[in-house]
């Protein structure tokens, strides 16, 4: 039987593939110093040679400590491409397409690699959006080597909060909090506030195979069109993204 991810499950999985598609980018920075440590965030994963890391996902609601539901994932990256394991599921940015592969589900999909996405699902170093969702950003540094930048939203947005912990000596994230607004029902009772954070652990920088980013495990160019490969028949492509 296929899994049907509950709500808070399948909102885990959106930040975790969020993270996959946007982590090994960055846009040029506006001119602030919160947005400046963004973008020099980005470029930490976008230019990395052998990083590996593991996230925690976990999924509550604000109101509350209770952790409702969580995930955990592995990250690896190199030169722009990514192999990440995410519960049952696998995501590769490789040389020209983004796979998101489903195994208990039995679907693939396919996508263009993306020329210059933001860093960590908000765009972050992007002035129109902190414009017109953002209302205050704010840092404190920790520590000697850990800095946290703070962002609260206007209320039209459907964000409320947004906190990263990072090192900054090597511009590695350790800790993120993102609160999204929620519609309050019976089947979704709460605060209206959902907290997802994400819990980075275990960096390395010990060689990664390139087998590891290589999109064509899984598709080939056959007749014309990107196609699942032979061994894979049984899975569905969901978006064929030629070009």
């Amino acid at each position: 039987m296929k899994r049907k991810f509950s709500n808070n499950t399948a909102l885990l999985v959106c930040a975790a593939l969020m993270f996959c598609c946007t982590a090994a980018y960055s846009q040029s920075p506006v001119h602030s110093i919160e947005t400046r440590d963004f973008y020099l965030m980005g470029e930490t994963y976008r230019h990395a040679k052998n990083l590996r890391f593991d996230i925690k996902y976990e999924y509550g609601d604000s109101a509350s400590a209770t952790v409702l539901e969580s995930l955990n994932a592995t990250y690896k990256f190199r030169d722009g491409r990514m192999h990440a394991v995410i519960d049952s599921m696998e995501y590769i940015v490789g040389d020209k397409y983004c796979l998101a592969i489903y195994h208990e589900d039995g679907f693939i999909s396919v996508t263009p690699k993306p020329a210059a996405p933001d860093v960590f699902k908000l765009p972050l170093t992007d002035s129109m959006f902190l414009r017109s969702q953002v209302n205050s950003i704010a840092s404190s540094q920790l520590n000697d080597s850990t800095k946290r930048i703070t962002l609260n939203f206007l209320p039209q947005s459907m964000y409320s909060g947004y906190t990263v912990e990072f090192d900054t000596r090597k511009y590695i994230v350790r800790n993120v909090q993102l609160f999204i607004k929620q519609a309050v029902s019976v089947d979704n009772p709460g605060s209206g506030v959902t907290r997802v954070v994400m819990k980075f652990s275990n960096y390395s920088s010990g060689i990664i195979q390139d087998s590891e980013f290589d999109e064509y495990r899984y598709i080939e160019y056959r007749n014309g069109s990107i196609q699942v490969k032979p061994e894979y028949s049984s899975y569905q492509l969901l978006f064929n993204a030629d070009k």
